[in-house]
């Protein structure tokens, strides 16, 4: 889906409930529906289209993807050892600039992070970024 994301200064509590109610705005426009229509149309496209389509594409039309996969909430283990984090690797493609993928698994969350360095000099900052804003909206939640 594709939603407005606040980047002005806001607290983490405000930052979450304007993210929460774009998405749910988002989710009852028939993006949902349209996605898939449009994956289930490009499984059936050559290989050969795919640079066409990233040619022609906006320039703006997108910069940045966040995936989330949520696994089982059970702590996970593998011939006895413990399962601590999963930290995704997520895909970078022609003219994104960020991609950002959350795992959850084993009730922890695991995110990684990958940018084009031209246009995310920093983005080895948002690690650390995420972690903050995580506790402040815990910290909030109390």
């Amino acid at each position: 889906m594709i939603a407005e994301l606040p980047v002005s200064p806001l607290d983490e509590a405000q930052r979450a409930q304007r993210i929460r109610s774009d998405l749910t705005r988002a989710r009852g426009s028939g993006q949902a529906e349209l996605v898939a229509l449009l994956r289930e149309v490009w499984e059936h496209l050559p290989p050969a289209v795919d640079p066409l389509l990233y040619r022609y594409a906006p320039p703006d039309s997108v910069h940045l993807v966040v995936s989330y996969m949520r696994g089982t909430r059970q702590a996970l283990a593998f011939d006895g050892a413990r399962h601590l984090v999963t930290h995704p690797v997520p895909p970078l493609a022609p003219r994104l600039a960020l991609t950002v993928a959350v795992a959850q698994l084993g009730g922890a969350l695991g995110f990684g992070f990958v940018g084009d360095w031209d246009a995310v000099p920093d983005v080895d900052l948002l690690p650390e970024g995420v972690r903050l804003t995580l506790t402040r909206l815990e910290l909030s939640a109390r």
